[in-house]
């Protein structure tokens, strides 16, 4: 008579969700030094800056 209440699905709801709010807590909302952004914008300013010091020896 009444339908049967499903509140868990073998807890893949709970994993895929905390999944998904580390995926995100990674890549953007870790703070200055434990975000993946943070260390991929110096790894790239350092290789600009090596570039660039590369370029001005060969000029001078």
């Amino acid at each position: 008579m009444y339908a049967h209440l499903v509140i868990l699905n073998n807890g893949y709801e709970f994993a895929a969700t905390y999944f998904i709010m580390l995926l995100s807590l990674f890549f953007s909302g870790a703070g200055r030094y434990l975000s993946v952004d943070h260390w991929f914008s110096r790894y790239l300013e350092r290789r600009s800056a090596k570039a660039g010091a590369v370029s001005a020896q060969a000029l001078g």
